[in-house]
């Protein structure tokens, strides 16, 4: 009786199917990833052109006045209240910032950027809650003010946060070192060029300060600094050569990042046309 012989997979075949897996595996992963920080970015978008939103509600109920980037309010916890706070109301009805980022009450529409990695800048082993992952612009002034805005100082009120309203000069240019000046509370109607001026952005700070040369791209990934221009593209963060302008690099001009502009449009922008729309609009 003649028996058959089972066919089995030789070692050699075996290889070769592994080797066609890794393969498509290899193929395929650039795309799966393209596509997944495609479908973040618009989640992103979608994130701030409803902060540009708020934004807007908030000029419409205080008269046209700016939400300071940083302002002070004895009534809150702490005293010291970041814009976002502000415009959380707007969504969730709490202003609420809590202990750390996972416990803060502040709208998940405000920090809910799915490329964002909380910060634990200060070391306690929790996310600091006052990072939500978004930035906002202090000089929209510039070109001609490089001045910061922030709240101004509460006269006659105790602990008041002089140390985050200046010192600028109020002819809005650098004062002497025994000036300060603390600066009114900023119009809409001030700003210029409201289409091409960032208003809100990806960001590792609460702000959005790039120097006039240019964002800071070789910081470690753990450390809170303004801006973050490369949030949403395959180069974050790279090492520069020693004496190399980053901007030559093409790993610069890789970089993309989300914005939503004073006119309430947003925007995915690479790392010089971003810097460009916060310090000098065109």
């Amino acid at each position: 009786m003649n028996r058959r012989r089972k066919r089995a997979f030789t070692l050699v075949e075996l290889l070769v199917v592994i080797g066609i897996i890794a393969l498509l595996m290899a193929v395929l992963l650039p795309a799966l990833q393209k596509a997944k920080r495609t479908a973040n970015t618009a989640k992103c978008l979608s994130n701030l052109r409803q902060l540009g939103q708020a934004f807007q509600m908030y000029l419409s109920e205080h008269k046209g006045v700016i939400v300071q980037p940083v302002s002070y309010d004895p009534s809150m916890s702490p005293k010291t209240v970041f814009w976002h706070q502000r415009l959380s109301v707007y969504f969730n009805k709490s202003a609420e910032r809590g202990s750390n980022f996972h416990t803060s009450k502040t709208s998940q529409v405000l920090r809910g950027c799915p490329e964002w990695e909380a910060i634990d800048n200060d070391a306690n082993n929790l996310p600091d809650s006052d990072k939500i992952g978004y930035g906002m612009s202090r000089r929209l002034r510039t070109p001609e003010s490089r001045t910061r805005y922030h709240s101004p100082v509460v006269a006659g009120v105790a602990n008041s946060p002089e140390g985050i309203s200046g010192p600028v000069g109020s002819d809005m240019t650098n004062p002497p070192p025994d000036t300060v000046y603390y600066p009114p509370y900023w119009k809409i109607n001030q700003i210029k060029k409201p289409s091409s001026r960032i208003l809100f952005g990806d960001s590792r700070n609460t702000w959005l300060d790039p120097p006039p040369t240019g964002w800071d791209v070789t910081v470690a990934a753990n450390l809170a600094v303004s801006g973050d221009p490369g949030r949403h593209s395959a180069h974050k963060l790279f090492k520069v050569p020693s004496g190399v302008d980053p901007k030559t690099l093409k790993e610069y001009k890789a970089m993309r990042a989300n914005y939503c502009f004073v006119d309430g449009h947003c925007e995915t922008l690479d790392a010089v046309a971003s810097e460009r729309a916060i310090n000098d609009p065109r």
